[in-house]
């Protein structure tokens, strides 16, 4: 059973399936690739838990930090995994991350 959905909450963001079953995996789209402003961007995805859930859901995230002069050289790739634990109609019990994502340690009982 899949751990909810995603959905794109702009056009800096899509979200496509792949495979069987479905993986969902949200990338940024050509307006996405655009600077909001100098050295920054964002993109909001949203998810939405299953009704009931006893597991966990995984987000793997990767970015590039490009330098901007059309080449694979002196870019870096950054990786890092939130998991979130679910209990019968997922509420939250743990989450956390120990990279700057923007994603907060959350825990409710």
């Amino acid at each position: 059973m899949p751990a909810g959905r995603l959905a794109a909450t702009g056009d800096r963001v899509t979200v496509l399936e792949v495979g069987d079953p479905a993986i969902q995996y949200a990338q940024h789209t050509e307006a996405g690739s655009r600077l909001e402003v100098p050295g920054h961007a964002r993109w909001t995805i949203q998810w939405t838990a299953p009704a009931h859930y006893n597991g966990r859901a995984v987000f793997h995230i990767v970015a590039n930090a490009a330098n901007d002069d059309d080449s694979e050289f002196g870019d870096h790739i950054y990786a890092d995994s939130l998991i979130l634990y679910g209990n019968s109609n997922w509420g939250i019990r743990e989450s956390r991350t120990n990279s700057n994502w923007g994603i907060r340690e959350s825990r409710t009982n």
